[in-house]
C-alpha cells in the first residue's frame, strides 16, 4: 500500500465509487489504520468471515429454522433473529440505556445511547425467489432469441435450452440457491446471527470513521458488545454478530437447550443441499409453465425439398406438473442437473470423466442409502475453502451488464465438461 498521511487517516474516504487504485488504498487504510485494532474483539464480514453463519462447521451451507426466531422489541417494525441472539440483544439494549440514565455514557448526539433494532434476519427463500425472478429476466431478455425459441416445443427441448443458460450465465451470477446463498449476492442477514440499529450506508469509510468509531461511547459500547456475546463489524460499527464461541452468547445458547456451538447448528439450522432437488425441479417446472403461458402456441417453419417451397406447422405448447414428469425425470436427472449447475457457478475445472463420476458417486449414495446422503455427497464437493470471488457487476451499470453477458453467450471454451 501507498504510505498513508495523517490526513487520510483522520478522514478516509472509502466508498464505491472509486475506481481500482483509489478503491485499495481507501478501503485498504480503514481496514489497517481506522477501526481499533485493539481492545473486544471485533469481526471482519467483508474479508475475513463473509460466510459466518452461512456455513456449518463441516463446511456445508446452511440457513435458520424459521420456528426458531424470535421477533425484538422496542420498535415498530417486524424484525427477528434467533431467539438466543434476540435474548441477548434485549439485554445489551437496556445494560445501554442504564449506562445512559446513570450518566456512565454520554447520551448527547451518540448513535450508541438508544439502540433501536433496524434491520435482521433476512429470508434466503423469499431472497432466491426474488433473486430467482431476475434470472428469469436474464433468460427473457438477453438468452432467448427467435432461433432459441424455435427449437423449443415441450419441456424436453425447453431444459435443453435451460442447460445452455446455465453455461450462459453462471460465469457472473449463481444460479442454485446453495450458490446464492453463499455468494457475495447473499446476505450475512440471513444466518439471524446479526442486528443492525442503523440503517447507514456500509459503502461509506468516512461515515463509520466520523459518524461510529470517533463517538464518544464507542469503546464503551465494544466493551458491553463482548460482555453479552456480540461481535462489532468493522466495516460496519452498527452491525452485531453473535460470536458462537463467547461464553456469554453460550449462556444464551443453553437457555434454549443448545448445549454447545455444535448442537446449536444442529437444532437451529438446515443444511440447504437437503431440499435443493425438490427446489430444482419446482423452478424449472415454474419457468416452463410460464414460458409456454406467454407463448402456448408456435409456428415452425420446415424448409421444403429441392425446387420446393417451406411450409409452415402450428404446435402447442403444453403445460406440465411436476407429478407428469416424475417418471422421465426421475432424481437422477435433477441431482445431476444440480451438480451441473453447482459445478457451473462455482467454476470447477472438471474434466467430464470427473464430473461423471461425481454424479455417479451420489447417485448410488441416493440410491443405497437415501436422497440425503446422495446430496450430501455432491455438497461435499463444493464445500467453501474459501470466501468468493468478489463480483464486480454491483458496480456496472444494467447496458455493461449486458454486453458481457453476450460476449459470455459467445464464447466458445464453456469447459471441460458438459451436463
Amino acid at each position: 500500500m501507498a504510505k498513508s498521511n495523517v490526513t487520510d487517516l483522520n478522514n478516509p474516504k472509502g466508498n464505491n465509487s472509486l475506481k481500482s487504485f483509489g478503491s485499495f488504498y481507501w478501503r485498504d487504510l480503514y481496514k489497517k489504520h481506522s477501526f481499533p485494532q485493539l481492545g473486544p474483539n471485533s469481526i471482519d464480514m467483508w474479508y475475513e468471515s463473509l460466510l459466518y453463519g452461512r456455513v456449518d462447521p463441516d463446511g456445508h451451507i446452511i440457513y435458520p429454522d424459521e420456528g426458531k426466531l424470535k421477533q425484538l422489541g422496542g420498535t415498530t417494525k417486524t424484525i427477528f433473529a434467533l431467539n438466543f441472539v434476540a435474548d441477548a440483544w434485549e439485554d445489551l439494549k437496556k445494560y445501554m440505556e442504564n449506562a445512559a440514565s446513570r450518566g456512565t455514557i454520554n447520551p448527547d448526539r451518540s448513535v450508541y445511547a438508544g439502540l433501536t433494532p433496524k434491520k435482521g434476519w433476512v429470508s434466503i427463500h423469499k431472497a432466491y425467489h426474488d433473486w430467482n425472478g431476475a434470472l428469469n429476466e436474464i433468460w427473457d431478455s438477453s438468452f432467448i432469441d427467435s432461433k432459441r425459441d424455435q427449437k423449443i416445443v415441450n419441456f424436453e427441448s425447453f431444459m435443453n435450452q435451460y442447460v445452455q443458460f446455465i453455461d450462459y450465465v453462471s460465469l457472473y451470477f449463481p444460479v442454485t440457491r446453495s450458490g446464492f446463498l453463499a455468494s457475495k449476492f447473499g446476505s450475512p442477514m440471513f444466518s439471524g446471527l446479526v442486528i443492525e440499529f442503523t440503517d447507514a450506508s456500509h459503502a461509506d469509510d468516512s461515515l463509520k470513521y466520523k459518524g461510529f468509531i470517533l463517538d464518544a461511547n464507542f469503546n464503551f459500547f465494544r466493551r458491553a458488545a463482548e460482555r453479552f456475546g456480540f461481535f462489532v463489524d468493522k466495516n460496519a460499527p452498527w452491525r452485531l454478530v453473535a460470536d458462537l464461541n463467547s461464553r456469554a452468547m453460550k449462556r444464551y445458547m443453553r437457555r434454549h437447550g443448545a448445549t454447545s456451538k455444535e448442537s446449536m447448528f444442529k437444532r437451529y439450522f438446515h443444511r440447504s443441499y437437503r431440499f435443493e432437488l425438490n427446489l430444482t425441479k419446482h423452478y424449472c417446472v415454474g419457468w416452463y409453465n410460464e414460458y409456454v403461458a406467454q407463448g402456448p402456441m408456435i409456428t415452425k417453419i420446415h424448409a421444403g425439398a429441392s425446387g420446393c417451397s417451406t411450409r409452415s406447422e402450428l404446435i402447442e405448447r403444453m403445460m406440465v406438473t411436476e407429478e407428469e414428469l416424475e417418471e422421465k425425470y426421475t432424481d437422477d436427472y435433477w441431482l445431476r442437473l444440480y451438480c451441473f449447475a453447482r459445478a457451473r457457478e462455482s467454476r470447477r475445472d472438471w474434466k467430464q470423466v470427473h464430473f461423471d463420476n461425481v454424479v455417479k458417486k451420489g447417485i448410488e449414495y441416493k440410491k443405497f442409502l437415501d436422497n440425503e446422503r446422495g446430496m450430501c455427497y455432491i455438497s461435499d464437493k463444493f464445500k467453501r475453502v474459501q470466501p468468493p470471488q468478489r463480483f464486480e457487476f454491483f458496480d456496472l451499470t444494467d447496458e455493461q451488464i449486458q454486453t458481457r453477458l453476450r460476449n459470455n453467450l459467445m464464447r466458445r471454451d464453456k469447459g471441460k465438461f458438459k451436463f
